[in-house]
């Protein structure tokens, strides 16, 4: 890398210090040669919030032109100035600690091991995406308050947008050759929604043993009777992430705007019996926890511990459609909130964590003083 490039990289990521740095050194974070996004302009390794790194747009905003392969943009400079400072470095000056939950918790989520696989890969140059998220489209039946305002369908999105088209039918390629290994889709939206997503679980073979899909879904398309005509998939889909988002049909439909309890409900059971006990597919269930969900926790924990899915639980972050008075209405995590004490007594009322599947993401550090137990 040339010092001119490095130098305009480093001068547009903001860089962090943190408090257990001495701790951070002895692991090793996989998730910049681990986890790319490509969203519907831009890319991510990790996270994009958990971190300052900025990549220039993959397509052109005007033109419509496809800017970058996915190739080019795994080997982008910024891309590989990111990797050295947490792989090699470890100085994790990228990382932001008050997002990413790994700083918090690296015991949980990173490895001491230096000689990882993942870690050679990508010291000799190869071209190997272990998991690539892919989040162009926002289409969704949904309209949760902390996502959106209105549903949002990109109906002829593969015609309207080329490079998005061109994008795709590239992921189908480098996913059956095996450049890919997980193909996540969809956190922006709904794979079962979105056409991009659905023209790839139409296309898609993968190779045999080794190439597996990770679905992030509401769960709400995601039926007994979609699966029996989808045979194609069954040996791919090794993962499921599901935002359920609360415990109870108050919250729910609260939370998940669009969304009906009884139908969750059924297909949650068709999920936890068929895929996750009899196929033995990792399944997820995640909670963003808000004013209006909180307090149907613990009954999301029982769903969750009933179907031996991994329950994970974070805050709601500020997204660009929130204004400030409508986040602070909603952070009831937050010590300023009214309802911050009752948040507080709920997450002490919780029975003992240990031997439950779960993780608490970005809210460790603003409640690990109130339980030794928590993960």
């Amino acid at each position: 890398m040339s010092k001119n490039i490095k130098s305009t990289i480093v001068n547009q990521m903001q860089e962090f210090t943190h408090n257990n740095i001495d701790v951070l050194k002895q692991h090793v974070c996989l998730e910049p040669i681990y986890r790319m996004h490509i969203f519907n302009w831009t890319s991510a390794l990790c996270c994009g919030h958990w971190n300052s790194v900025k990549m220039p747009d993959w397509r052109d905003r005007k033109t419509e032109k496809q800017l970058y392969t996915i190739k080019e943009l795994w080997f982008h400079p910024t891309m590989e100035e990111f990797r050295q400072t947490v792989i090699k470095d470890k100085t994790y000056k990228y990382c932001n600690p008050n997002q990413c939950p790994y700083l918090g918790n690296p015991d949980m989520f990173m490895t001491k091991n230096d000689n990882h696989e993942y870690i050679k890969k990508w010291e000799n140059g190869e071209f190997f995406i272990p998991e690539l998220c892919y989040d162009v489209d926002n289409s969704c039946q949904l309209k949760c308050p902390s996502c959106r305002h209105e549903v949002l369908y990109n109906k002829n999105l593969l015609n309207e947008f080329p490079a998005i088209q061109s994008m795709t039918h590239e992921i189908l390629d480098l996913f059956d050759k095996g450049n890919i290994k997980y193909l996540n889709m969809n956190s922006t939206g709904d794979p079962f929604i979105s056409p991009a997503c659905v023209y790839l679980m139409d296309h898609v073979t993968g190779i045999k043993d080794f190439s597996e899909l990770h679905l992030h879904t509401n769960g709400l398309k995601l039926t007994k009777r979609w699966w029996d005509t989808h045979e194609r998939l069954h040996p791919l889909v090794r993962h499921l992430q599901l935002s359920l988002d609360a415990g109870d049909k108050e919250s729910y439909e609260k939370v998940r705007l669009g969304g009906k309890w009884e139908t969750i409900m059924e297909n949650i059971e068709f999920i936890g019996k068929e895929l996750r006990k009899e196929r033995d597919v990792d399944v997820s269930v995640n909670i963003i926890l808000q004013k209006d969900n909180y307090k149907s926790l613990p009954k999301f924990l029982e769903i969750s511990h009933k179907w031996d899915f991994h329950a994970c639980i974070s805050k709601i972050n500020k997204w660009k459609h929130l204004s400030d008075e409508q986040f602070s209405e909603m952070a009831a995590w937050h010590p300023d909130h009214p309802e911050y004490p009752d948040f507080v007594n709920m997450i002490k009322s919780l029975p003992p964590l240990k031997d439950i599947r779960l993780s608490f993401g970005n809210l460790i550090e603003d409640l690990s003083q109130y339980r030794d137990d928590m993960k």
